[in-house]
């Protein structure tokens, strides 16, 4: 009796086959761990209206600060809140950050630039502070989306003590992707780095220090 044969005689590799799909199944649902890892780090809260725009420091790019400017624009807020972390005394970043939005349109007196802050609990002890001293109950804080879930969780901390309220938005970042952030080396520090954050600040504001 002759064997039975498909296409000229050769088998069809099933097992090969087989393994293959396994490989590319095990791929997929780490591929998919991954995307959820880089996805828990961003919100983003509806824009409302707010008194102010709280924009954190560490902005060497500027893409925080346009989007604050976009939020303005339009009157979602009336006041920006500059952050920064540059001594006065090194930098006249308060200058520079007036210029920047006064060339964009913004009247640069409507921009409030207040520093040192040297982590996301100092800038949001130090926004609550000019907030509580010009009477603003409201604002929209502006960051990178990798850093957006800290910001909202230190922000709601300190601020619902206060009687404040915040929202959290994301700026544009072009070289952040939550869903391939392990293929690029800054993201890929960005995304570890914001996890040992989480982890010392659950720690920190637990506490209570």
């Amino acid at each position: 009796m002759r064997g039975r044969s498909n296409g000229g005689g050769k088998s069809v590799p099933w097992l090969a086959i087989a393994v293959g799909l396994g490989f590319v199944l095990v791929a997929a649902g780490w591929r998919a761990a991954l995307q959820r890892v880089g996805a828990f780090l961003v919100v983003d809260d509806a824009l409302r209206p707010a008194d102010a725009v709280v924009v954190l420091s560490g902005d060497a790019s500027r893409s925080r600060l346009d989007e604050a400017i976009r939020i303005v624009r339009p009157g979602a807020a009336d006041w920006v809140i500059a952050l920064t972390a540059t001594p006065p005394d090194f930098y006249d970043e308060a200058t520079a950050i007036r210029r920047y939005v006064e060339r964009r349109g913004v009247d640069p007196g409507r921009v409030v630039v207040a520093g040192e802050a040297h982590s996301t609990l100092d800038e949001a002890r130090l926004a609550a502070q000019v907030m509580r001293e010009r009477g603003w109950r409201s604002a929209i804080v502006v960051t990178s989306p990798y850093h957006t879930r800290r910001a909202r969780w230190v922000f709601y901390r300190v601020w619902g003590q206060l009687g404040l309220s915040s929202s959290v938005h994301a700026s544009p970042d072009p070289w952040f992707d939550p869903y391939r952030w392990w293929e690029d080396d800054r993201s890929t520090e960005a995304v570890v780095l914001e996890y040992i954050k989480l982890a010392l600040y659950g720690i920190r504001l637990g506490l209570g220090w």
